[in-house]
């Protein structure tokens, strides 16, 4: 009796090996990088980045194309062209052209969120221009096109550049009717051979709205988010009395520390918020001289120097109409007889922001 149940088990388990719903890679064109670009003729057109070894077993970048009316109607007409099946697991990116991303981004998303073999967590930026040369262009520091591009995106995130956004991330924030996305905003440079992180682009709902944030706004935007300091450093100018060269006195500098508070006040006629920001800083350049004796004149010209910032990088959002801080999410959690009320497409627009920027300590030296 034993030895049948044996038998039976070892027939089921030869009888059960299988699997019918496999993924052989060996069979797969694998994309790393996906690019969407409006045509002249307000056609989709789909860039698929593919590495691909080539007969001396050395890795070379492959690039499909295909325009359709949808990402869907793409996606089978680049399986067409590719030697395997199309497989977005291991996609890295998703980069969008200037000219697709004004326009409604979000049922354009919808293949990437019903498939469960796409990657959720797939950056997405926004290209200044066209996205598709972006993936062509060639790269002398590493040969796969995408992984220069992750790395690219991943070291500005690192330094507090930009904001760390995927896919599945920007789903719920578009939906989000009190807060509006981010995203990094890249160019390639003339030489075709190198690409920049230029800032964040500002969107308004789902729609890029033609605004970005440059090197020197997007990190303060970040800070006044929360988002704690990293090494991102600044630079500041200011005149001198010298005659000789140079003419300006220059000080760079670290954030150390920041600690900001949104204090928001709602009544019937005016919605305002109270931007506070503390800051301490290193000074890591003062070819002036003594750091400890002009401690008061930097705290001084510092002190201008982020309040004035901070009312560039509002006013900059304003003229988006791109609540990247969440405003409306605060009104609709404590007043939401208030948000009833709002006009949703132009409250953002009509907030009295007041920003009180204060420098808490101006440290040199080395840190320990």
């Amino acid at each position: 009796m034993k030895s049948n149940k044996i038998w039976l088990l070892i027939c089921c388990g030869m009888i059960c090996t299988g699997c019918w719903d496999q993924h052989l890679m060996k069979n797969a064109t694998l994309v790393q990088t996906v690019t969407y670009d409006l045509t002249p003729k307000k056609l989709l057109r789909v860039g698929a980045a593919t590495p691909v070894l080539n007969n001396t077993d050395s890795l070379q970048n492959v690039t499909l194309v295909a325009e359709a009316i949808t990402p869907g109607e793409a996606r089978i007409l680049l399986n067409r062209k590719a030697s395997g099946l199309l497989d977005s697991s291991k996609n890295k990116l998703l980069l969008l052209g200037e000219a697709y991303a004004v326009h409604d981004i979000l049922p354009f998303l919808d293949i990437h969120y019903r498939n469960p073999r796409n990657a959720l967590d797939a950056r997405v930026a926004v290209v200044k221009g066209e996205a598709l040369p972006l993936i062509q262009l060639k790269s002398k520091s590493e040969i796969n096109v995408s992984r220069y591009l992750l790395n690219l995106i991943q070291s500005a995130e690192e330094s507090l550049l930009i904001p760390k956004e995927d896919i599945q991330a920007i789903a719920s924030e578009i939906m989000d009717p009190g807060e509006d996305i981010t995203l990094p905003y890249i160019e390639m440079e003339s030489n075709n051979q190198i690409a920049n992180v230029k800032g964040i682009a500002l969107f308004n709902e789902s729609k890029y709205t033609g605004h970005y944030l440059n090197y020197e706004q997007s990190p303060l935007l970040l800070l006044l988010k929360g988002e704690k300091p990293r090494q991102n450093s600044f630079s500041l100018n200011f005149e001198s009395s010298k005659e000789e060269f140079p003419r300006r006195q220059v000080v760079s500098f670290l954030i150390n520390k920041s600690k900001r508070k949104l204090k928001l006040t709602v009544d019937e006629q005016q919605i305002s918020v109270a931007v506070h920001m503390k800051l301490v800083l290193r000074v890591i350049e003062y070819p002036n001289g003594d750091v400890e004796a002009d401690k008061e004149k930097l705290m001084c010209e510092l002190t201008a120097y982020f309040t004035k910032l901070t009312g560039d990088v509002i006013h900059q959002l304003q003229s988006a109409n791109c609540d990247a801080f969440g405003i409306g999410r605060m009104i609709i959690a404590y007043h939401p007889d208030i948000w009833r009320r709002l006009d949703k497409d132009q409250y953002f627009k009509q907030i009295k922001f007041s920003p009180n920027i204060q420098i808490d300590e101006i440290k040199s030296g080395i840190e320990h």
